[in-house]
């Protein structure tokens, strides 16, 4: 994930007080997966199985429920996923008779996120000693995973530190140290 402070003039790490600047935020985790059920295409014979499913959206660790498999024994259940690519992914299912059908619907990521939600942020200037700190409205990203923070001022010379935070537990995402100096 990239913070970026951009003043109207440019972009660094050090600023003019007293400027409007931009604070974008770019690489934030937007929708959480695949929410329509995808159809499987097929697995194979083998352990774990390679499940293919066109464009399937998921990552590493996901969880997904199962439905409709033909293969011997059924891959129906709630599974773990393990991506191997944009098309297949294996779960731990010792497949002896390959499978032509199904349907793979994601449930939740491994931070158990419910399928449908969106994370949402803020922003938070921590300001140097006797500067208030200031705080973003909660957001959530564009589906190209940025946010931009329009015209900030930078009230007082000194260290800041712009945060990103995760709206559902506070946890840091993301920071960076930003100088201001007395504009020239």
């Amino acid at each position: 994930m990239t913070v970026a402070i951009a003043a109207r003039t440019g972009a660094a790490s050090v600023v003019e007080r007293k400027t409007a600047c931009h604070i974008d935020i770019t690489g934030l985790e937007a929708n959480v997966g695949v929410v329509t059920p995808k159809t499987i295409i097929g697995n194979t014979i083998a352990n774990p199985t390679v499940v293919n499913v066109t464009a399937h959206g998921l990552e590493t660790g996901d969880h997904v429920t199962i439905s409709g498999s033909n293969s011997t024994p059924t891959l129906n259940g709630a599974r773990v996923v393990t991506v191997t690519d944009a098309n297949h992914f294996t779960v731990p299912v010792n497949v002896t008779v390959a499978g032509t059908a199904g349907t793979v619907t994601f449930v939740s990521d491994d931070d158990s996120l419910a399928a449908g939600t969106e994370r949402r942020y803020y922003i938070l200037v921590d300001a140097p000693v006797g500067v208030d700190d200031a705080r973003s409205v909660v957001f959530s990203p564009s589906s190209d995973g940025k946010f931009t923070w329009d015209d900030y001022i930078f009230p007082e010379d000194g260290s800041y530190t712009i945060k990103v935070l995760d709206m559902a537990d506070d946890e840091l995402v993301a920071s960076q140290a930003v100088t201001v100096v007395a504009t020239s």
